[in-house]
């Protein structure tokens, strides 16, 4: 393997999902943000960035190859997966690693230091491992209906199957999901709504970690390597950043907490990126490899592809985003015109505004999709100027969700700012210098 396949598949790639994960996950827990909506924040400019490292290296006319996991529902997949996790409970397993949990108000009671970091092992697996999954069902098929009938049926039980074995778990033997069960903290939940959260946290977690098994079974079982690999190796560093990341609750920092979330993003976007060197390298028809590979990998992809499994799920996670961004109830127009109701109802306007922009854009594709007459014309799409608009985009709103009308800036908010900055740094130079790779290429190609 020559220098530049290296770094066009392996160290660019994990340099730039590591730089803006820093920042989507960042994100993912600021402002208007959090749970799945932060999730699917996250999720769609991871989604961007893979579509970019899949398909700006493509040489037009030329049998340079394709990329297995270069399919527009990528973007879907991602998207969704990312955003699934969100649905996690984990906020008390931060306190539980510290061996303290204020169970009730004015009492904190020792706990084992194993819960939290078991917990928040599981979480990260659970998290990175379904979004990794439903990542490797974007390779595309044989073509074969009924066999594709059967591996989706295939999927969607032992999916199900799993999630349902993790909620009976949770109800069957919750002593050993949470501490302290049975002692009589919780014999009155009304009276400790800690315990209430702890519950509820460890039902969610479990049914997580049960979907996350579930897929990965069925994966094993249809001996699509690939999808094995893309849920193993995203489950593993997901898992690394929350555990180890959770480092940062034992030093005196401005924004602890923020900085974990940060290596989370860090770690597990690293990990998309060593996932892309593992299952998305770049094969050549009728060339052995690791996985299997079908003709439909060298064919151009269906309209519906395009607009189900590109077009739309962008249109929806970039309008969720920016508005879950801007909105008057803890977004941007709180943060700086909370009470100002004239300023708020402009800041909206702007808003919904640049909401229906991206609807018209959608509508636009559609029919630039549908209709043969304008279907060569590729407006929309193009890797390297849709990872520039969007990402554009996101970091924008991002640092407008984030600063805070106050001169100068909190430490915390500093803190958060600068490592922000950091992290785009990293992110967008290793962007250019695949874009710069992949337009030598091109040139050396025709």
């Amino acid at each position: 393997m020559d220098v530049k396949t290296v770094f066009r598949d392996l160290v660019l790639p994990v340099a730039m999902m590591s730089g803006f994960g820093a920042f989507f996950w960042g994100i993912r827990g600021t402002g208007g943000y959090g749970g799945s909506m932060g999730g699917l924040f996250a999720g769609t400019g991871w989604a961007v960035l893979w579509y970019f490292i899949s398909n700006d290296d493509k040489v037009e006319g030329a049998a340079g190859g394709a990329r297995s996991l270069a399919s527009r529902w990528a973007i879907l997949a991602l998207g969704i997966g990312i955003m699934v996790g969100g649905f996690h409970g984990y906020g008390q397993f931060n306190s539980w690693i510290k061996g303290s949990w204020t169970i009730q108000p004015g009492t904190p009671v020792d706990v084992d230091p194993a819960w939290g970091f078991l917990g928040l092992l599981q979480c990260g697996l659970s998290w990175g491992g379904t979004a990794g999954a439903l990542l490797g069902w974007a390779a595309p098929g044989s073509g074969d209906w009924r066999r594709a009938r059967f591996t989706w049926v295939i999927r969607t039980a032992f999916g199900l199957t799993g999630a349902l074995f993790g909620l009976v778990f949770a109800m069957a033997f919750p002593g050993l999901l949470m501490p302290l069960y049975g002692s009589s903290y919780y014999s009155d939940l009304a009276a400790c709504p800690q315990c209430t959260r702890a519950i509820q946290t460890a039902i969610s977690s479990s049914v997580q970690f049960g979907l996350f098994a579930g897929f990965l079974a069925a994966e094993i079982v249809l001996k699509n390597w690939r999808g094995v690999a893309t849920s193993a190796i995203m489950a593993a560093g997901f898992g690394a950043g929350f555990v180890f990341g959770s480092g940062w609750f034992f030093v005196s920092l401005p924004g602890s907490w923020k900085a974990w979330e940060m290596t989370i993003g860090a770690v597990g976007g690293a990990s998309i990126g060593v996932t892309h060197f593992v299952a998305n390298r770049r094969v050549v028809q009728g060339e052995p490899g690791l996985f299997t590979v079908t003709e439909r990998v060298f064919q151009a992809p269906a309209s519906y592809e395009v607009v189900f499994g590109h077009n739309l799920p962008l249109a929806l996670g970039m309008s969720i985003s920016l508005f879950n961004g801007m909105k008057p109830a803890d977004g941007f127009a709180e943060n700086f015109f909370a009470g100002d109701a004239a300023a708020t109802s402009v800041v909206m306007g702007f808003t919904y505004a640049a909401i229906a922009a991206m609807w018209v854009f959608f509508a636009l594709s559609v029919v630039f999709t549908f209709v043969s007459s304008l279907r060569g014309k590729r407006w929309f799409g193009r890797p390297l100027v849709q990872v520039l608009v969007i990402q554009g985009i996101l970091v924008t709103i991002g640092f407008m969700t984030t600063l805070v009308p106050v001169v100068p800036l909190p430490a915390g908010v500093a803190f958060v700012a600068g490592t922000y900055i950091v992290g785009l740094a990293i992110g967008g130079g290793a962007l250019a210098g695949m874009a710069v790779i992949d337009r030598f290429t091109k040139r050396s190609s025709v």
